[in-house]
């Protein structure tokens, strides 16, 4: 490898060797592979030269420069080890000194300048000109907690890439965190209703505010019956969210209703005769931007290999490949539609019709989501990479990984891992897997992996939540199509994400944003527009953060009072208790008080309602690598008589 050194700079190197190659990595950048390594050396060599570590063994080949530390492991470093500190800045609220303590990677070249800015303002301060070291932390009076402070860390000679990183500084509890629409497919909405009640319940015990209502189904045989449909839909999303404009809108689909497909250019590159992906792909962003001009006049293109990506104009499927303009709504969808391959081992003989499939599915996908609220379904808080690609390919999933693992766990590099994702056991809370794709199938590191094998018992995606980087995926609305196919696995994953669709910002999670929130941060972030793909295939209301609820609550009566008591145990870093409140044939709760976490009760007035609701929720502080932030459990709920 042609590698040039600058003088009285320091650099980290790693050479890591393994049968099939050799691999040199500078301050992260890997270089290879040469010529690998197929046999250890005997124990005899040892003895023989000796180890040598800056020359060759007989002396005659220093090093040009000073070696600060020698590390060595006995397995193969991986690129995601190798690689991940050079995407990475995470920060750690002291609440004893009052301060915002910043971490970045010691591979960068510094000095560094240093800058901050409240959320939502345009002017930066400039803290430091020539910081020298790689930890920094803002003792400023100016800092108010629950804040959310934007920081920017970059070298001062312009060769590293700008970082830079939301930090909250102890965030209060979001009591309301807005309102979720839940557009249901008309043709299933009867046999899921007992489901849909409960989950519904679910999420007002979040706090939400939900709206239901149905709406069409795609029809997958005559693309001409889906243009008035999905605009039905959009008018649907448009009568129920375009008034919350103070507060976070979600749009979840249920069920195969109406796909909008938009667009010409082949993310993945497939633009050959025999493989062309040209044309529209799947576009639910268009659901999320409510006032957004989608032109469909300029793009022609007849796809001979997928007659779905087709795009005429006037046909209905717009020309856009990036936003147009901000979105107002963040849109997920859960979606077993097409599915023959999963048939044989879902459904008994008697019922093997593929509504049927749909509908358990469905069902399924509502039970472990509502058990991860409950946190009676677990997930280790570490992210797992199976980047199989050239190392070039994987850089995307590398960094996507490694900011948005920083930003949640901080500078602990132990929960950023390699890992083989459809391993059964792999119970991590993020999977990232980079390699080639098809409609159907993924090369994973495990090999290829089809959307027939998750009918086995023993294929399954066990991570919480799953990205991908690979061609085809973000085309999501396929017959046996592989998102589609993790998404249905029964202990996870809760949302899986196409992310050469982009661009994701995935470190909002470490703030405790619902990954709705985290869409719209990602789009509207993106300065030319973010790609009309950005697929997300799960709930947009989940968070990957989960207080416990609390148990026992109930109402009891002494010496003539009422009081609402509560029991179960505390997290280990409490907030507060906070109650709601729902009188009869009110249609939500309405948050009251906060009280002391260490309370167990309170009394109630007289003259509340027979039938009154109430709720409780505890609040737990929680410390990422974004900050600190009070996080709310579901809500217990008890009725007076």
């Amino acid at each position: 490898a042609d590698i040039q050194f600058e003088k009285d700079r320091w650099v980290e190197i790693a050479v890591s060797y393994a049968p099939e190659g050799t691999w040199i990595h500078v301050d992260g950048v890997t270089h290879g592979p040469g010529q690998g390594v197929s046999f250890l050396p005997p124990d005899r060599a040892l003895s023989d030269t000796g180890l040598s570590i800056g020359n060759a063994p007989k002396g005659n080949q220093p090093v040009g420069g000073i070696l600060d530390e020698v590390q060595w492991f006995n397995f193969p470093l991986k690129q995601v080890e190798l690689e991940s500190r050079q995407w990475s800045m995470s920060a750690r609220v002291d609440d004893k000194q009052s301060s915002i303590h910043l971490s970045w990677p010691s591979t960068l070249d510094g000095p560094f300048a240093i800058r901050r800015r409240p959320q939502g303002q345009s002017r930066w301060r400039l803290l430091e000109t020539e910081w020298k070291g790689f930890h920094y932390q803002d003792f400023a009076a100016a800092l108010q907690k629950g804040q959310i402070y934007q920081y920017q860390v970059q070298s001062r000679s312009g060769k590293e890439r700008l970082r830079d990183l939301a930090v909250g500084y102890a965030l209060p509890a979001n009591v309301h965190p807005g309102t979720i629409l839940i557009l249901v497919d008309e043709t299933l909405a009867p046999q899921l209703q007992v489901e849909l009640e409960l989950y519904s319940r679910t999420l007002e015990r979040e706090g939400w505010q939900v709206l239901v209502d149905q709406a069409p189904r795609h029809d997958d045989r005559d693309w001409s019956r889906n243009p008035p449909l999905i605009s039905r839909v959009k008018g649907l999303v448009q009568s129920h969210l375009s008034h919350q404009i103070h507060q976070t809108r979600l749009l979840l689909l249920l069920g195969h209703v109406s796909v909008p497909y938009s667009g010409f250019r082949a993310l993945d590159g497939h633009t050959r005769p025999q493989d062309d992906h040209r044309g529209a792909w799947p576009c639910d962003v268009y659901y999320g931007d409510l006032d957004g001009v989608w032109t469909d006049h300029s793009v022609s293109h007849t796809n001979q290999t997928s007659r779905f990506n087709s795009n005429l104009p006037g046909d209905g499927k717009f020309d856009q490949d990036l936003t147009p303009t901000l979105l107002e709504v963040g849109v997920g969808r859960i979606d077993f539609a097409n599915m023959p391959s999963l048939l044989e081992s879902r459904l008994v003989r008697s019922d093997k019709k593929q509504s049927n499939l749909e509908i358990k599915l469905l069902k399924e996908y509502l039970g472990k989501n509502i058990l991860y609220r409950n946190k009676r379904l677990n997930f280790a808080m570490e992210t797992i990479v199976d980047a199989t690609l050239s190392p070039i390919m994987n850089q995307k999933i590398i960094s996507t990984a490694a900011t948005s693992a920083w930003a949640t766990y901080g500078d602990d590099y132990g929960r950023l891992r390699s890992g083989r994702i459809f391993t059964k056991g792999n119970r991590s809370l993020w999977g990232f897997v980079s390699g080639y794709g098809g409609s159907q199938s993924l090369q994973a590191g495990e090999g290829l992996i089809e959307t027939k094998d998750f009918k086995s018992s023993t294929m399954a995606a066990e991570v919480g939540f799953l990205a991908l980087y690979s061609s085809w995926h973000a085309d999501w609305n396929q017959t046996d199509g592989f998102m589609k196919a993790c998404l249905s696995s029964k202990d996870g994953p809760l949302g899986v994400f196409s992310i050469m669709a982009g661009p994701w910002n995935l470190g909002r999670v470490g703030l405790g944003a619902c990954l709705g929130e985290v869409l719209l941060a990602s789009v509207n972030g993106s300065e030319k527009g973010a790609s009309r793909a950005m697929a997300f295939l799960g709930d947009p209301s989940l968070r990957c953060h989960v207080t416990p609820p609390l148990d026992d609550v109930k109402i009891l009566f002494s010496e003539g009072q009422r009081y609402l008591a509560w029991g179960g145990p505390q997290p280990d870093h409490p907030e507060k208790i906070h109650l709601y409140q729902k009188p009869p044939d009110s249609e939500g709760f309405e948050f009251f008080l906060s009280i002391d976490s260490e309370a167990t009760s309170i009394g109630l007035p007289q003259e509340v309602a027979s039938g009154t609701e109430f709720m409780v929720r505890q609040g737990e502080w929680i410390h990422s690598g974004s900050g600190s932030f009070a996080n709310l459990s579901l809500g217990v709920v008890t009725r007076t008589p």
